[in-house]
């Protein structure tokens, strides 16, 4: 006997098959069939299409048929939620007023709140969601995330699910492989974050585990093992687009005998510095070494051993047979702790620019101290990259010591209303590479 309509819905829903749920609701839609029930139904359904405006517009249809019904409040603040947070904030609360303490409530709020930034108050509801429920799962989760957002993250690592649980469940094993194992890297347990990954990656892999996984093994030192994980980088969400598309291979170790091979530039100035001294390894393989620089890199370039020529994305038509980002260098050369390239110095300037140095600083006398608190504000873990300016008064108060600001950038401008600035030498405007 074949199910009725709305139950068949439901069980294509769990299913994820959404967009057959959306046909048959749609259809008794279609003949003036107006139930609640319906229509929230239709409206997880387009929810799962993608059709935020759709299933907010049949939630308040339910909503009109059935205004105490807490089920319908909650719908329209899932479907809010994508677009305007407080109007999802407000529907959720009202969802709450018909049914206290209702856990499904309690954490659409906790995430909310993420959302919006608000770390203490996505806290405090997935905590009022765990009372009644201690075990659950799903709050656990939402209380994991929260804290490691407010920063607390040994709090963090023991309220996620650990390894025996996340695989002890399959069916959700691939939506926690990642908080628990961020939560102990950030906490500085990195070997229970190894132990960690190396117990659910092979059940569950990910993109995004094993970027932290590697993370964890470079914290630690074992860098032969970290770089073959931290390769797989490329194929995050958030730097998908910025992978590499040459009409080349990338170069992993083959020979370089009279060939010409592109270095790459990625993520910010300091990994190029750090980088570029293996150029003069792969210069050394008989390749003509190029480099493609990062804007505002280009005296800088001047400076790096081994590169034959520098040049910024699309100024040049020069051909290479391979291409390899720079952070790829120590995987192909197997690079370990102990044999890390480290000539020094191994990066060089024009005589020229150092003897103009020397001539403005020569009058001051003492230990020269450079400073620089703060880098790119838009960085998505600039609160880990940056401090301050007043965090460094105590160090104007050093005896036989001269402090420079080196400081580039919006965060220089602070400087000037620094009440210890008179004891700060500033030099950024100076500093063109």
């Amino acid at each position: 006997m074949p199910r009725p309509l709305p139950a068949r819905a439901l069980e294509l829903l769990d299913a994820g098959r959404d967009w057959e749920a959306e046909r048959l609701l749609a259809q008794l839609e279609r003949a003036g069939v107006r139930d609640p029930r319906l229509l929230r139904t239709l409206g997880w359904a387009k929810l799962g299409l993608g059709d935020a405006a759709g299933a907010a517009t049949c939630a308040r249809e339910a909503l009109a048929r059935a205004p105490n019904s807490w089920e319908s409040h909650y719908a329209l603040g899932m479907a809010l939620r994508v677009s305007d947070v407080a109007a999802a904030e407000r529907a959720l609360d009202d969802a709450l007023q018909h049914s206290r303490a209702n856990r499904h409530c309690l954490l659409a709020l906790s995430a909310c709140a993420l959302v919006r930034g608000d770390a203490g108050a996505a806290e405090r509801f997935a905590r009022e969601a765990l009372e009644a429920r201690p075990e659950d799962r799903e709050a656990r989760n939402a209380l994991g995330a929260a804290l490691l957002t407010a920063r607390k993250f040994e709090g963090a690592a023991e309220a996620f699910p650990d390894a025996a649980e996340i695989l002890g469940e399959p069916e959700s094993i691939e939506r926690e492989t990642l908080g628990r194992g961020v939560a102990l890297r950030l906490a500085g347990r990195f070997r229970e974050a190894i132990d960690y990954y190396e117990a659910v990656l092979p059940a569950a892999p990910s993109i995004e585990a094993l970027g932290q996984y590697s993370l964890a093994l470079l914290a630690i030192g074992d860098l032969p093992t970290a770089w073959q994980p931290y390769s797989f980088r490329w194929f995050e969400p958030g730097l998908r687009a910025q992978r590499a598309s040459y009409p080349v291979p990338m170069w992993a170790g083959q020979s370089l005998a009279g060939r010409t091979v592109l270095l790459r530039c990625e993520q910010g100035v300091g990994d190029v510095i750090q980088f570029i001294r293996y150029a003069p390894l792969v210069k050394a393989r008989g390749a003509t070494v190029l480099l493609e620089l990062r804007p505002g890199l280009g005296a800088l370039a001047n400076a790096f051993p081994g590169v034959d020529a520098a040049f910024t994305p699309g100024e040049t038509s020069r051909t290479f047979d391979y291409w390899i980002g720079l952070l790829d260098l120590p995987w192909v050369f197997g690079t370990a702790l102990d044999a890390i390239p480290a000539e020094t110095p191994y990066l060089r300037t024009e005589p020229q620019r150092v003897e103009r140095w020397r001539e403005r600083l020569a009058s001051y006398d003492g230990l020269k101290v450079g400073l620089v608190w703060a880098g790119d504000p838009r960085h998505p873990h600039d609160r880990e990259r940056s401090i301050p300016l007043d965090m460094l008064a105590p160090l104007t108060g050093i005896a036989g010591v001269n402090l420079f600001s080196l400081q580039k950038g919006p965060a220089a401008a602070a400087l000037a209303s620094a009440s210890f600035a008179r004891a700060i030498v500033d030099l950024g405007n100076s500093l063109d590479d």
